[in-house]
């Protein structure tokens, strides 16, 4: 970010934006269907050619999707096994084989949906929630122990990255301490 001071702004931004695009269509679709909303809208829409149509498109976005997502893991899977970076027949078996290993394992799984709610749920939580506190809290202590560190030793700068845990409760203001912990527990107490 070119402008790391201004990164709460776009957060808020980016939230707000979806926020503004999800909540008309959340409201409308109750309001549309009321309390026979199910899991998927999808079923709910009474034209089937309509209803065609939007699986035709997700099934596009996904397919698309796919590309993104999994690159990072081809990428990872190749250079465990040593594939070369140029284009070859080894690139396109370990990408087929882990496209092979998905599609077995979304056809063995009957019920998704579960599996989906309890991965998502759990992930959710904790990347926007937990281990951004956490993570703040640890760079914030970190950062105070080592200006403390500097002021002592004035030739040398110590930068050590590894703290344990009652070290970062140590060095962390506790009114910050207290703060967070509220910040991302609060949504269990409510």
């Amino acid at each position: 970010m070119k402008r790391p001071s201004e990164f709460a702004k776009s957060t808020i931004l980016a939230f707000g934006i979806i926020t503004i695009m999800y909540v008309p269509v959340c409201i409308m679709g109750y309001i549309t269907y009321g309390d026979s909303l199910r899991d998927s809208i999808i079923n709910s829409i009474q034209n089937s050619t309509l209803q065609q149509a939007v699986n035709i498109f997700i099934t596009i976005h996904c397919i698309l999707t796919l590309t993104i997502v999994f690159n990072p893991l081809n990428q990872e899977a190749e250079e465990i096994l040593n594939v070369p970076l140029k284009f070859g027949y080894k690139r396109v078996l370990v990408r087929t084989t882990t496209m092979a290993a998905v599609v077995f394992i979304a056809e063995s799984v009957p019920k998704f949906g579960p599996v989906l709610e309890l991965v998502g749920g759990s992930t959710l939580t904790l990347t926007s929630l937990i281990f951004p506190t956490v993570f703040y809290i640890k760079l914030s202590a970190l950062s105070k122990r080592n200006q403390k560190e500097q002021q002592k030793i004035e030739g040398e700068i110590l930068k050590c990255e590894e703290m344990a845990f009652s070290e970062v409760i140590k060095w962390t203001p506790k009114v910050m301490l207290i703060c967070c912990i509220f910040t991302s527990g609060k949504q269990y107490i409510f």
